[in-house]
This record gives C-alpha cells, structure tokens and sequence, in this order.
C-alpha cells in the first residue's frame, strides 16, 4: 500500500468514527471498500448499532455530495438519507437503503419501482429551479439543450475526449442532422420546462429497495439538462429487457406517469412532442456523460459513445412522430 493511500485510508477512518460516535451509534466504526474506480469509492461500514456506507468521489464527481445533501434536506425520499457530509473532500456517510434492485427483480418489476419514483423525480425537478446555478457552480455538467450542438461539435472533433471510433460515412451522416438537432434544440429551450436537475443514469443498478422506499442513488453522473432526457437511461437498461409486444405500452405509461408532474404547463400533444424530442436528444447526453467521467483511453468507453451517436442518427426519421420514436429508443439495450 502507498504512503498517500495509507494516509488517506487513515483520514477516511478517522471522519467516519467521528460522525459514527456524534450519530451516537457506538465507537465500533468498520469499513471494508468494496468499489473502487476512478470516478469514486463505496465502503461498507459496520457500526455497533447499525449498517451505514461511506462514499468518496473523484475529481469529475464532486458534485454529489453537495447534490445529495441538497436533495436530502429539501426532498427526502428520493436520494439517500445523509448522516454527514465534507464537500470539499467530496465524502459522504450514508444509511443503508437495501440492494440494487437489478440484482433481484426481473424487468417488469423494476418497471413497477420505477412508477412509484418518477412522479417524486419528476416533482423534484420543478422545484429546484432556484438551485441549477449552485449546482453547475458546484461541479455539475451544463448540458442545457442550447449547449448540446456546440458539445456535440467538440466531441466530434475531438476536444473532449479524442478521437471517436467512427467511420467517414457515419460522421457525414451526423453533420447531416445537425440543422435538425439546432432546430429540436431551439425548441426545448423555449418550453417553460427547459432546464433541470438529471439524474442522467437512472438504472436498476442505481435503484436501492429492501429498507422502506426505493431510494435512488449514485447521482454523481448528474447534469443540467433539458428534464424531459431523464427516462432514457431507464427504457434501455429495465423497458428494452421487457418482452417486444409489452414495451410499447411500457414505455408510454411511464412516460405519461413522468409528464403528470407537468402537466399544468402544456397541452398533453405538446408535453408528449417534447418528451420524445428530449428522449432522442438522451443518446447525446449519454455520449458526453461518458466522455466527461472516462478516462480517453477507455476503449469499450469510445464504443459506447460511438454507438449512442449512431443510433441517434438512425432514429432521425421519427423525429415528428413522437410515440414512435421513444417506441423505438425504448427497444435498444445500452
């Protein structure tokens, strides 16, 4: 073990012993690391009293513990409970919610959790207008749809990330949509729902059940984005795993049971339009989600990335046919 990790191993201890005797939950404070990468670090601690996890994040996620802590005093419920946190060091102490659901429910039961979670997500989103500045200040990504053609630009040309695995022809095809992408970005940047908080890697993964409510955590991946991106990530990992003939249904109730949060500022036709335009600008936010947490020399990282640009080419021509297009988006597994 090096120096430095000894010596932070140390520190991490001693905070979380620390917080374990203010919380009043004995002297006892055991922590065993079971995820390590370079984004974060996720430890087991085992207390006297009680079962807590300890999280820190990399450089590329100090946004969470400032996210979740807000998210916790304002909307509990939705995130993790917050027993203590230090933002500058980007560390948190956690209860301890369950287990991911993907690991014990099959596709249409995580459908069902995610029914309970997306109208309070949703709820969420509205109401936290007043903190999308503290939150970009804070470390959160600005992926408002007015920026997406100028990311995209630099992601294509190399400046965030290198160079992509695409072929000639499939960089002409997206140069080919770009009027049209310009065109959708115009769009939702002037519906009175055009910038929120997205969690930007809602999975079954990231979905603990077994201790009360589902809770849904690791929002380090989080952006500001146009809200109606935020069931993307969700129909390709739980709704694209569900047999073909229910997905269609699937996809649309969750969407309608998303939109109901919204549904005093437009018109269903044009909450719906919207939805499906922000769904397919999903595959965009996904790719720069991937090129801002990976390292460039990730190889399945760049596959991922170019995958998600093609398939947001080829799904193009649904543009205008809203039920379809997230039909469609919904029947691709990431």
């Amino acid at each position: 073990m090096s120096d430095a990790r000894g010596s932070w191993l140390g520190d991490v201890q001693r905070w979380v012993t620390e917080n374990v005797e203010a919380l009043d939950l004995g002297p006892k404070a055991d922590i065993a690391f079971f995820r390590e990468r370079t984004w974060g670090a996720v430890a087991r601690v085992e207390t006297s009293q009680r079962v807590l996890f300890f999280k820190a994040q990399g450089i590329r996620a100090r946004l969470e513990p400032a996210l979740v802590n807000d998210l916790a005093r304002h909307w509990p419920g939705l995130g993790p409970d917050v027993l203590a946190v230090d933002a500058q060091r980007g560390w948190l102490l956690l209860a301890d919610h369950g287990t991911p659901m993907s690991g014990s429910l099959g596709p249409a039961a995580q459908v069902r959790v995610f029914e309970q979670l997306i109208g309070q997500y949703a709820r969420v989103q509205r109401e936290s207008s007043a903190l999308i500045e503290r939150w970009i200040a804070a470390g959160a990504p600005d992926r408002r749809v007015a920026n997406i053609p100028k990311l995209l630009e630099r992601l294509l040309v190399g400046d965030l990330w290198g160079a992509l695995p695409l072929r000639p022809d499939q960089y002409r095809a997206i140069e080919a949509i770009l009027p049209d992408l310009v065109r959708v970005c115009d769009q939702l940047a002037a519906t009175p729902f055009a910038a929120a908080l997205d969690h930007c890697d809602m999975h079954g993964g990231n979905v603990l059940i077994g201790r009360g409510s589902p809770r849904l955590i690791d929002w380090g991946d989080a952006c500001i984005t146009h809200p109606f991106c935020s069931l993307f990530v969700a129909y390709q990992h739980a709704v694209a795993m569900m047999p073909p003939s229910d997905r269609r249904g699937t996809a649309l109730r969750l969407r309608d049971i998303y939109l109901d949060a919204w549904s005093d500022l437009a018109s269903a036709t044009e909450l719906r339009t919207a939805f499906a335009s922000a769904t397919w600008l999903g595959y965009l936010i996904r790719a720069l989600s991937f090129a801002y947490m990976l390292d460039p020399s990730h190889a399945t990282g760049k596959d991922d990335v170019a995958r998600f640009l093609i398939r947001w080419t080829d799904t193009h021509l649904l543009l205008g046919r809203a039920d379809e297009l997230v039909e469609a988006i919904a029947g691709q597994t990431e």
